[in-house]
């Protein structure tokens, strides 16, 4: 993962160029709402969480949108809610304390069905949850 990070291209503004500038004219629509029930139903049909699966969506529907656009992006960078948890003195005790919520920014490749943006998702997280990186120890 780590000899990825430099061998990637720079990122570009892949929704707008940047010679284009908000004209002001409404060119989008509003998102639906997704029940939160029923995604983390779903989430544990595949014994996923609720970040792989809204992972799995985003990367799926951005694959469609590029594709439509004639735009050949084949991967972006995302930011998910990652959440630190206090490390458990025992155990048997382990209660959650001091949990903080943060940004966390993942380089993603565009996923061509929704099972492939959630498996890339639990390949991506659970290698983080077992890292060496500092703070990955954290990871829950």
């Amino acid at each position: 993962m780590i000899k990825d990070l430099g061998s990637r291209p720079n990122d570009i503004n892949c929704i707008k160029k940047h010679e284009q500038y908000l004209s002001g004219i409404i060119g989008s629509a509003n998102s639906v709402e997704i029940s939160i029930v029923k995604a983390k139903k779903l989430a544990k049909s595949l014994n996923a969480t609720l970040n792989d699966v809204m992972l799995g969506v985003a990367t799926t529907v951005l694959k469609k949108h590029f594709v439509n656009e004639k735009d050949e992006t084949e991967a972006v960078t995302l930011s998910v809610p990652f959440s630190f948890k206090c490390v458990p003195e025992k155990i048997d005790d382990y209660v959650y304390k001091n949990t903080l919520t943060t940004p966390l920014t993942l380089y993603v490749k565009l996923t061509n069905t929704f099972e492939e943006g959630v498996k890339q998702s639990k390949t991506i997280m659970d290698g983080m949850k077992t890292s060496l990186i500092p703070m990955a120890s954290f990871i829950y």
